[in-house]
């Protein structure tokens, strides 16, 4: 097997000459002052730890994706994504985490993953340098997720593609699958400058993928159902409950969609049905040790007790996250579905909740 040298192609010989080789030494020094800039810029958006870029030219790229899977047809997949120059690939070192790489999908090799928008894609292809950026917050995220828990199954890395209708899924071998809708904002963020935004959509991603490994964690499956999606969001709501700014926008509003279903309006969906069986489950673990949330559960005098569950993430305190993660944590991720299910349902009776919204979960 031609090994690949740096510098040059698989194969070559000799040195290269005077002039090839200052070439070289400038694309190096530029290519390190880039990554520093980016550091920094990383730092002041937020990051969660360092990460190196792992160039084209490097044999540590070349070793990974050559050897990126034992099963042919996920190695030949592989090898199909990296031979199109219309996709674009990143990899990164972080110290003590090893290696992850993010894959822009611009054509796909199968129809698992669909193509990124063309105008969309030809758009971001000319900005290298805020794909680049979106990548590395992308694998700070996934390294921020890896802290969270003792996890056994981790992904490799991302898959970002075209394909509407979901925000993350749990994927296959090549990783995690990011819609391209749902990172839009965050380019958007990167673009503009508005480091405060690019802060809550880190925040938000990061919870994001804890959800998504939570799923193959406990091996939930494909299908979404309310008893596999329950332990994916008390897992998202304990990660970081007082400030992630975009999960809990939606915990209200699907807080608000359980509020109008009893109005008359359409029935809840899904995710918010499992969000609010989640809610419940936390906040018992927290109303025992939190006279706070305690004395808004019992002054809340809706029948579902929506306004003390909606008051939940900001009520909860240090303490009881930290009982949250050492206790409630590790019981939800190996606690079957149905059982989390009767769980909630069993919050509601205790606390004198009207039955309903989970009837027919």
């Amino acid at each position: 097997m031609e090994k690949v040298r740096q510098g040059g192609e698989p194969g070559s010989q000799g040195q290269m000459s005077p002039e090839d080789a200052k070439a070289h030494a400038r694309m190096l020094m530029e290519f390190d002052a880039r990554s520093r800039a980016l550091e920094s810029r990383a730092k002041a958006e937020g990051a969660g730890g360092s990460v190196r870029p792992v160039g084209e030219t490097d044999l540590l790229y070349a070793n990974y994706f050559s050897n990126y899977s034992r099963l042919m047809t996920a190695q030949l997949t592989m090898d199909n994504v990296l031979s199109s120059r219309q996709n674009a690939v990143f990899l990164y070192d972080s110290p003590g985490r090893g290696l992850a790489h993010v894959i822009w999908m611009g054509k796909s090799p199968n129809e698992y993953w669909a193509d990124i928008p063309r105008d969309e894609w030809v758009a971001l292809k000319s900005k290298p340098e805020t794909m680049e950026r979106a990548s590395r917050v992308m694998v700070e995220s996934y390294n921020q997720a890896l802290e969270f828990y003792g996890w056994s199954e981790k992904p490799k890395g991302f898959v970002v593609e075209g394909s509407r209708g979901f925000g993350l899924e749990a994927g296959n071998v090549h990783g995690v699958r990011v819609s391209f809708q749902n990172i839009s904002p965050l380019i958007k963020a990167l673009e503009s400058g508005d480091t405060a935004k690019v802060q809550r959509l880190r925040k938000h991603f990061t919870g994001e993928v804890i959800h998504e490994m939570t799923h193959n964690e406990r091996d939930d499956g494909l299908i979404s159902q309310v008893r596999t999606e329950i332990a994916s969001h008390a897992a998202q709501l304990i990660f970081d409950p007082k400030d992630n700014v975009v999960y809990n926008r939606q915990l209200d509003e699907s807080l608000g969609n359980i509020r109008k279903s009893r109005a008359g309006a359409a029935k809840p969906g899904v995710y918010d049905k499992a969000q609010y069986a989640a809610l419940l489950i936390v906040a018992e673990r927290v109303a025992g040790n939190n006279p706070a949330f305690m004395d808004a559960i019992k002054a809340d005098g809706d029948a579902n007790k929506l306004g003390a569950l909606a008051r939940l993430p900001k009520l909860i305190s240090a303490d009881d996250e930290r009982r949250l993660r050492e206790d409630a944590l590790p019981w939800v991720m190996k606690e079957d579905g149905v059982r989390l299910l009767e769980s909630a349902r069993e919050v509601e009776k205790r606390w004198g909740v009207r039955p309903g919204v989970l009837d027919d979960a």
